[in-house]
């Protein structure tokens, strides 16, 4: 939407019985002692929503907004013969109206000339305009903003800064008040929030985030309109690579606590707000949602107004939007973002959906073959020469990709990193050191219809996912973060069981965990998760019926990105007992499954994930072995 703004020429100067002896007196061409040009602000009303980004007033009859009274304002002036003259003016505080301009001084900062005059009843003059808004003390000299850098502020509450521009029109001698309109010359993004299911209260809302690749410009470039009719500008905004200080995260105005948000931001296209890049985030308690802008990136233009409307639920985010003519009474036309219309899906808090789908081969490339009879085994320090990074202090160091590692036939734009046990912790949680190794969820481990604790677990969802809750000083060496979860009991041989579990949303999730086709060349573990409706931890009635629900044979265990369920199957294929090699290999095929971590137990041994019957006992747990094994490896991704 546009507030339309128009300055309006009033008197600014008093002339008084000295006027005809001052040395202001000229006679014109047309024998007409010159008369003043004098000037008005006129606010119009505002359409809905009704945002402001600067200060506003409301009556029972009309909602607008107004200066507040002392904003510099410029105004440059060419006579039919002659250059232009710039001089500065201030403007008077008033209801939504007439707000008169008082002569502040020249362009120079003196305080010795005066205000406009016409120079004959016949001549036309050209006028432009322009004003922060804002700012109470004009540059000296007076600043042009054609061709200038203009910086939005990071933190947009009370009355916002923003750039406002008329561009060179042509103006006939009259008596009467001339009515110049100015026009927004950024873009705006308002955000309204609907919080269902909840009462948990708004934390925060940026635009943009401060992690890479997802800043905005906040400093860009403005070049005058040119041509007739055109009222916007253009904007020229330099790489974040080339200057990052010209790029950042934007605090928006909170017009209405908890729930309407606004900023004025840079326009700009797909250079300046790519795909993927988080336009803004919101934190509602702990929880962290962020929309993503989609493939093909955005356009933001002079003087729109993007209204997105945000419903909150357990299950998930929705998100409507439409584009405003900032200057316009009524809303404009709905606009779609295809699946950008949705802040970070289900599926993508779901910690199996950061496991690949795929094992790791010995040159880089997933092996997309779903059998155990293909595959590669890697021992451990060769599974590092791949060309991560990994920390060696301390029993759970944190490896990533240094530099980032893609897969050749893996997602576009994804890196990826061999997972620490902290990781491992959050796909099969762990209940405690037990010789070396961490029994896990099978063998009547964790107790069943129990609440149990689990061992600290990070994943990738946000920052206290990732690395424990307030663990942003040290990410390299994250803490985790432990979460509880509620069990069905283990008949041993019959390959399944079910969890329900609490990690890191505002929903819960349920698990299964399932050997299929054992002791074939198809066996594999197949882990199933998804996303649920929030049961509270004490209601031990309702996870138990919960539980009796999807151990029924009826329950919808699909991969689905709407509902956020994530399967992922782990083929056994068995270990190499002292060297890398195709699998399946020569310890157990099909009866077992070794998945690397990047984590050290000590200089020789590194913890891994395993599945194995031995001696007609199910084991499923966290281990350690030596670096010499052959194991397979399946990747995290980092983004």
């Amino acid at each position: 939407m546009k507030y339309r703004l128009f300055l309006i020429m009033a008197t600014a100067v008093v002339l008084g019985s000295t006027l005809s002896c001052s040395q202001n007196e000229v006679v014109t061409n047309d024998g007409d002692q010159k008369d003043p040009i004098s000037f008005n602000v006129n606010v119009g009303t505002l359409p809905a929503p009704d945002v402001t980004t600067r200060g506003y007033t409301t009556t029972s009859a009309e909602t607008g907004y107004t200066f507040s009274g002392g904003e510099y304002m410029a105004v440059g002036l060419t006579h039919t013969s002659g250059s232009e003259v710039i001089k500065q003016y201030s403007v008077g505080a008033g209801s939504s109206g007439n707000n008169a301009l008082t002569y502040q001084k020249e362009s120079d900062g003196t305080t010795t000339g005066y205000t406009f005059d016409w120079f004959s009843t016949s001549e036309n003059v050209t006028i432009r305009a322009w004003s922060d808004g804002k700012t109470t003390t004009a540059s000296t000299p007076v600043a042009d903003p054609d061709g200038q850098p203009f910086t939005v502020e990071t933190t947009q509450t009370g009355d916002v800064k923003e750039l406002l521009y008329s561009p060179a029109t042509s103006y006939a001698y009259t008596t009467s008040a001339i009515n110049i309109p100015l026009y927004h010359q950024l873009a705006r993004i308002v955000v309204t929030i609907v919080r269902a299911n909840t009462s948990t209260p708004i934390s925060s809302v940026t635009i943009g985030h401060n992690s890479t690749g997802n800043h905005v410009p906040i400093i860009g470039t403005f070049a005058k309109p040119t041509g007739t009719g055109v009222n916007y500008g253009t904007w020229s905004v330099t790489s974040e690579a080339t200057q990052p200080t010209h790029w950042g995260v934007i605090t928006p105005k909170e017009e209405t606590a908890g729930s309407v948000y606004s900023a004025v931001v840079i326009p700009g296209g797909a250079t300046e707000y790519p795909a993927n890049t988080r336009l803004f985030n919101i934190t509602i308690g702990s929880e962290s949602f962020a929309y993503k802008i989609p493939t093909g990136g955005l356009t933001l233009e002079a003087g729109k107004q993007y209204n997105y409307t945000i419903t909150v639920e357990n299950m998930g985010i929705t998100v409507t939007s439409n584009i405003t003519d900032w200057n316009a009474a009524v809303p404009g036309t709905d606009f779609t973002h295809g699946d950008g219309l949705a802040l970070i899906p289900k599926y993508m808090k779901n910690p199996l959906w950061y496991v690949s789908e795929y094992y790791l081969n010995s040159d880089f490339t997933f092996n997309k073959t779903a059998s155990t009879s293909q595959g590669y085994l890697f021992q451990w320090s060769s599974a590092m020469n791949l060309g991560f990074t990994y920390n060696t202090s301390g029993y759970d160091g944190y490896a990533l990709p240094s530099p980032a590692k893609t897969v050749s036939n893996g997602e576009e734009g994804v890196t990826w990193h061999i997972p620490t046990m902290m990781e491992i912790r959050s796909i099969l949680p762990g209940t405690g050191n037990q010789d070396n190794y961490y029994s896990s969820s099978w063998a009547n481990t964790p107790t069943a219809n129990t609440l149990f604790t689990e061992q600290p677990c990070t994943f990738g969802y946000n920052d206290d996912t990732k690395y424990g809750v307030g663990n942003t000083s040290n990410p390299a060496t994250p803490t985790g973060t432990q979460f509880k979860s509620y069990w069905s009991s283990y008949t041993n041989g019959s390959l399944l069981r079910y969890a329900i579990r609490f990690i890191g949303t505002q929903y819960c999730s349920v698990w299964r965990y399932q050997i299929l086709d054992h002791n074939t060349t198809n066996a594999r573990l197949v882990i199933s998760a998804k996303p649920i409706d929030l049961i509270e931890e004490s209601d031990l009635t309702a996870l138990s019926d919960k539980l009796t629900e999807i151990m029924g044979g009826g329950y919808d265990w699909t991969e689905n990105e709407v509902t956020g369920c994530v399967v992922r199957s782990f083929y056994l294929t068995g270990f190499g007992s002292s060297a890398q090699m195709v699998a399946p290999a020569d310890g157990e095929p099909y009866r077992q499954g070794d998945f690397w971590t990047s984590t050290k137990y000590n200089s020789s041994r590194a913890y891994f994930m395993r599945y194995a019957q031995v001696s007609s006992v199910d084991w499923l747990y966290l281990h350690s072995d030596v670096f010499t094994r052959g194991f397979s490896v399946r990747l995290f991704r980092d983004n």
